[in-house]
């Protein structure tokens, strides 16, 4: 029985999730050019729309204010500055983020994205 309630309630927690970071990037999306991506999207098509807005998990810190970045789809560096950062909390791998930044391509097509706006959304 504890189970079935546990499963029923995670079904419920992830609906609701979902549904809410779909509704909060639409209204941060409203009125502005911020395209909704996903890094597969980013890492197939060379995408050059700026800004974007991506929702996932920082997996690693691989150096000052640079990150690993996924969403389920690929992983993408992201550099974040230190202000985003809330203080004295710590960022781990299972916190829900939002980033918004620019894609920049390097000379061997490898994309990073420079992070403008950086939101803690699940903790």
């Amino acid at each position: 029985m504890k189970r079935t309630i546990y499963f029923n309630f995670a079904t419920f927690f992830t609906i609701c999730f979902l549904i809410t970071t779909g509704l909060f990037a639409q209204t941060i999306l409203e009125g502005s050019n911020i395209t909704t991506i996903t890094v597969n999207d980013i890492n197939r098509n060379e995408i050059d729309t700026n800004p974007v807005l991506l929702i996932g998990h920082l997996t690693e810190k691989i150096g000052d204010q640079k990150y690993i970045f996924t969403d389920g789809t690929g992983k993408i560096i992201v550099y974040i500055n230190d202000e985003y950062f809330p203080r004295p909390r710590k960022i781990t791998d299972e916190d829900i983020v939002e980033i918004v930044g620019e894609i920049f391509w390097h000379h061997n097509n490898s994309p990073e994205i420079v992070t403008s706006d950086f939101k803690i959304i699940i903790e």
